[in-house]
């Protein structure tokens, strides 16, 4: 009776664990650039966003959200400095773009180049080349709390260059916590298992 008790524990104990880390690999927001590298725009500042060209702009796909309505706090950094932060409500497809010594740019459309009294960006940072880190955290930002993994925020970098050499961009990674709970329940299934052909010999 006892070993049959241990054998329920530890099977419940592990599909749990692994609904759970499949959960937070489902859910657990994401944010990849289409391109690792981009160039600044030698235009004037174009308040419809009409001579970009596609080296001049990166398309962010953000993932693990389906929630309509839901608000998406973006932090900016370059290479580790805090640039500004943009509310927003919760959209898939966002674009970031620069005009060389004037401005970097990101907004969720840049295609509507037809209407005139269309602004580019609800937000404007210093130019400057380097790496511009994205990340996005679910609710509206807040300066005085700080953000981390609780928060299921998720972060990239892409490169704000002179010239730019593409390279693939690199596939997802799940974060390690969620390899964790999913290892922990395949480790529990697999003592569940030597258990049962245990108490068969």
């Amino acid at each position: 009776m006892k070993r049959h008790w241990l054998r329920g524990v530890l099977l419940g104990v592990s599909l749990a664990l692994l609904l759970a880390g499949g959960v937070a690999l489902a859910q657990g927001l994401t944010i990849t650039p289409d391109k690792e590298c981009f160039t600044c725009s030698e235009s004037d500042v174009d308040y419809t966003a009409a001579e970009l060209a596609p080296d001049n702009i990166v398309e962010f796909d953000v993932g693990g959200r389906s929630e309509a309505g839901e608000d998406l706090c973006f932090n900016f950094y370059l290479d580790g400095e805090f640039q500004g932060e943009y509310d927003h409500d919760n959209e898939q497809y966002f674009y970031m773009w620069a005009y060389c010594d004037e401005w970097v740019m990101f907004w969720d459309h840049v295609e509507d180049y037809s209407d005139a009294d269309a602004s580019p960006s609800d937000i404007w940072m210093t130019f400057d080349y380097g790496e511009w880190t994205v990340e996005v955290c679910p609710g509206e930002c807040d300066l005085e709390s700080s953000v981390g993994p609780a928060q299921e925020c998720a972060e990239t970098t892409v490169l704000l260059a002179e010239v730019c050499e593409q390279e693939p961009v690199e596939a997802f990674v799940p974060e390690p916590g969620s390899i964790l709970l999913l290892g922990s329940g395949l480790a529990g299934l697999a003592g569940y298992a030597t258990l049962r052909w245990r108490a068969r010999t």
